[in-house]
C-alpha cells in the first residue's frame, strides 16, 4: 500500500467525482505550510492523506482495528510549540452528485476508500495573549498495521508567523453580522421539548459558535410559524421546517397573559456572548401565506399574525380580533422598553411581495406601538423608495443590486439615515455559499461589502436542517448547504464547516478593509478591492431575471496568495 499526502490552502474544497471510477482535484505537491496570523484570529491549512487501499486516519494514539482487513492505519501525531485544533473533513453529495468537503467532524478517525483523500483541517486559535514571533512545527505520519510496529512514512511541516497586530475584540468589531437562527430546527432534531433546559443547553453551544464566528444580531420568533415552515407542505421529499414562537400565551378571566421568559432568557444568552447589536423580531410583519394550502390569514389584522394561546377552557386557540393582536403587539414593545432594549429592536420583514399588507400592517403596528423600528430582506429598488419612510434597515439580495446599480451606489454614499446590508439565498448562483461553492466566494461577498459602504451581511440559515443532515444535506427546494451552516453532531451539538471558517475569515477581512479606510490607508485597501472585485459593476453578473450569466473567475481574479499578502500588508500598515 502507498500513502501519498500533501498541505493544502485553508480555502481549498476536495470534489469527489465517482462517476467514472473515481476522481478529485487534490493533489500531493507540497508537504510544507506557511501560515500567517495576526492575534484575535487564527491560522490554517489543510492536511490531504489519501491511500491506495482503505486507509484509517487516526488523530489520537488509541488502538485502532479496521473491518476492512487490508485497511492501514495511519496516526498524524504533532510536533511543536503552539497546540493545534484538528478536524477531519466530511465531504457532502452535492445536486451535481459530485461530493464536496464541508463538515468539520469531531470524529478522531475516519476510514477513507483506496484513491479518495481524507482531508484534516488545521487552525491555531490566536488569542491576544499570544507571543507574536515565528512557531515551528511538524505532523508526522505513522503507519501501523495490525501488530506490525509503526513507522513514521512522512512528515507535514509548518511555519506560523503571528503578527504583533491585534483585531480588535468581536464585541469592538463593525460588520453586522446577520445569520438567523432557527432555534426548533435544534431541538426537533435532538427530540427535544421547545425551550426546555436541554434545549437550551444546546442553543448555548450554537451561540458560542455564532460568537467566535462574529454574529452580531439575535433571531426572536414572536409569533408562530412566520415563514410557514418554509412551504415544506409543498415538497415530495419532506422535512420539517417549521419555527415556532417563544412567548407562551394564556387567557385568564382577567384577559391575556404574556410570558417573556423564555425570550427574555435567549436574548440573555446571546448578551453573554457577546451579540448584542440588534434583537430582529419576527412574525409582526411579512408572514408567508400559503392561504390554498391552509395557511392563510385568518385574523382581522392586514397580515397573518399567528398568536396561539392557552384559554380557560385548557384549550389551545388561536387570536382572531385585531384589539387581542393589538394587546400583545404593544405589550411586547413595552416589554422591551422596560428591559432597556427597545432600540435595539427591528421587526423585520423577509422578502414581502404585497407591499399594501406591508405597509398597512406596518402603519397598524406603528399606532399601537410606536417605539418600533423595523427592518426588511428584499429584492427591487422600489421597496426602498416605497418604504424608506417607515423601514430603518434595508437588506437586498445580491441579484437585485445590478437592477439599479447607479442609483444603489449613490444611495449608499450619500444616505446616512437607514442601515443597508445585502444577502444571499437560494439565489445567485454566484457569489454564494453553497458546499459546491467556492470558498473565496464567501471572501468576495464581504469584500463587495465593504468597497460599497454596506454595513455588513445577512444570510438565512444557520441550523434549518432536513430530515438527516448528517447523511445528506440536499433538499430540493434549496440547493445542497443553502439551508445551514454548521450541521448537528450525533449529540446534537455543532460541528462547524468549511464555509464557517470562510465566513469568519471574510469578517477578518471586511473588519482590516474598514480599519484602513478609517485611518487612510486607501493604497493597501485599494490592491486587494481591485483584485477581488475584478469587474466592480455588478449588472455585468446576471441577467434581467436574476440568472448568472457569469463565472466566478471573470468577476474576481483574487487568489488565496492575493488574500495572505493582503492580510500582512494590511497588519504591518495598521501597527504604524
Amino acid at each position: 500500500m502507498s500513502v501519498f499526502y500533501s498541505v493544502m490552502p485553508e480555502t481549498f474544497k476536495l470534489i469527489v467525482d465517482r462517476k467514472e471510477g473515481i476522481s478529485h482535484n487534490g493533489n500531493f505537491e507540497s508537504t510544507h505550510a506557511n501560515v500567517f496570523a495576526c492575534r484575535n484570529s487564527f491560522g490554517a491549512f489543510q492536511i490531504l492523506v489519501q491511500g491506495t487501499k482503505h486507509l484509517c486516519l487516526c488523530l489520537n494514539d488509541d488502538p485502532w482495528f479496521s473491518e476492512y482487513p487490508e485497511a492501514q492505519v495511519v496516526y498524524l501525531r504533532h510536533k511543536g510549540q503552539l497546540k493545534p485544533i484538528l478536524n477531519q473533513i466530511a465531504i457532502h453529495k452535492g445536486d451535481d452528485e459530485r461530493e464536496y468537503a464541508d463538515r468539520l467532524m469531531r470524529d478522531l478517525v475516519t476510514t477513507s476508500q483506496p484513491g479518495v483523500p481524507q482531508g484534516v483541517f488545521v487552525r491555531f486559535e490566536i488569542g491576544e495573549d499570544t507571543k507574536p514571533g515565528m512557531y515551528e512545527g511538524q505532523f508526522d505520519l505513522i503507519l501501523q498495521h495490525l501488530f506490525d510496529e509503526e513507522k513514521i512514512i512522512g512528515t507535514i511541516s509548518y511555519t506560523l508567523e503571528v503578527s504583533s497586530f491585534a483585531l480588535p475584540a468581536m464585541k469592538d468589531r463593525s460588520c453586522e453580522m446577520d445569520l438567523w437562527q432557527h432555534h426548533c430546527s435544534i431541538s426537533r432534531y435532538a427530540a427535544l421539548k421547545h425551550w426546555s433546559d436541554e434545549h437550551f443547553a444546546l442553543l448555548e453551544e450554537y451561540v458560542k459558535s455564532l460568537a467566535v464566528m462574529g454574529q452580531t444580531n439575535i433571531t426572536i420568533m414572536a409569533s408562530q410559524i412566520p415563514w410557514s415552515g418554509q412551504r415544506c407542505f409543498l415538497e415530495p421529499f419532506k422535512a420539517n421546517l417549521f419555527q415556532y414562537s417563544m412567548i407562551p400565551v394564556e387567557k385568564t378571566s382577567d384577559g391575556f397573559r404574556y410570558d417573556y421568559s423564555v425570550m427574555d432568557r435567549y436574548i440573555e444568552l446571546c448578551f453573554r456572548y457577546g451579540i448584542d447589536r440588534k434583537i430582529e423580531v419576527f412574525g409582526l410583519i411579512g408572514n408567508w401565506n400559503s392561504p390554498e394550502h391552509g395557511y392563510g390569514n385568518f385574523t382581522e389584522m392586514p397580515d397573518a399574525i399567528r398568536i396561539r394561546y392557552k384559554d380557560v377552557d385548557g384549550c389551545y386557540r388561536y387570536m382572531k380580533k385585531a384589539e387581542d393582536i393589538k394587546h400583545y403587539i404593544r405589550s411586547l414593545q413595552d416589554h422591551y422598553v422596560k428591559k432597556g432594549w427597545i432600540d435595539k429592536v427591528r421587526v423585520i420583514a423577509d422578502e414581502p411581495w404585497h407591499y399594501d399588507v406591508l405597509r398597512n400592517t406596518i402603519e397598524t403596528v406603528r399606532e399601537i406601538a410606536p417605539q418600533f423600528k423595523y427592518k426588511a430582506a428584499f429584492y427591487e429598488r422600489k421597496f426602498f423608495d416605497a418604504f424608506k419612510d417607515l423601514i430603518s434597515d434595508f437588506c437586498i439580495v445580491a441579484h437585485g443590486l445590478p437592477l439599479a446599480f447607479e442609483e444603489w451606489k449613490k444611495t449608499y454614499r450619500e444616505d446616512k439615515e437607514h442601515c443597508f446590508t445585502y444577502y444571499v439565498c437560494c439565489n445567485p448562483d454566484l457569489p454564494n455559499m453553497f458546499i459546491r461553492s467556492d470558498l473565496l466566494e464567501t471572501r468576495y461577498i464581504f469584500v463587495l461589502a465593504q468597497s460599497l459602504g454596506m454595513s455588513g451581511f445577512l444570510r438565512w440559515n444557520y441550523t434549518i436542517w432536513p430530515s438527516d443532515p448528517r447523511r445528506d444535506i440536499r433538499y430540493p427546494k434549496f440547493q445542497a448547504g443553502d439551508t445551514n451552516m454548521v450541521y448537528p453532531a450525533p449529540d446534537a451539538k455543532p460541528e462547524l464547516t468549511l464555509r464557517f471558517m470562510a465566513l469568519r475569515r471574510a469578517l477578518e477581512d471586511y473588519e482590516l478593509l474598514k480599519m484602513l479606510e478609517d485611518k487612510g490607508f486607501n493604497e493597501i485597501r485599494e490592491k486587494l478591492i481591485s483584485k477581488v472585485v475584478y469587474d466592480p459593476d455588478v449588472s455585468h453578473f446576471y441577467d434581467a431575471e436574476g440568472r448568472t450569466i457569469v463565472t466566478f473567475d471573470q468577476i474576481s481574479v483574487a487568489t488565496q496568495e492575493d488574500y495572505d499578502n493582503f492580510r500582512m500588508d494590511a497588519c504591518t500598515a495598521l501597527m504604524k
